[in-house]
């Protein structure tokens, strides 16, 4: 999470927007729920790409 999270400063920096397949602009950080979420979304996606690769271990 903090590799994404550093990213998306970056990206900001640079004034790079990350746009969802939804249309939901991650490099918002102006409100905390934005943020909240798009940390979360990154922590589930790690727990499954661990679940996945711990499945395929086996």
């Amino acid at each position: 999470m903090i590799a994404q999270e550093i990213a998306v400063v970056a990206m900001e920096a640079k004034d790079i927007q990350i746009i969802t397949s939804s249309g939901q602009n991650l490099t918002e950080s102006g409100a905390p729920a934005k943020v909240a979420m798009r940390q979360m979304a990154g922590v589930f996606s790690q727990y499954e790409k661990q679940r996945l690769v711990n499945k395929l271990a086996i």
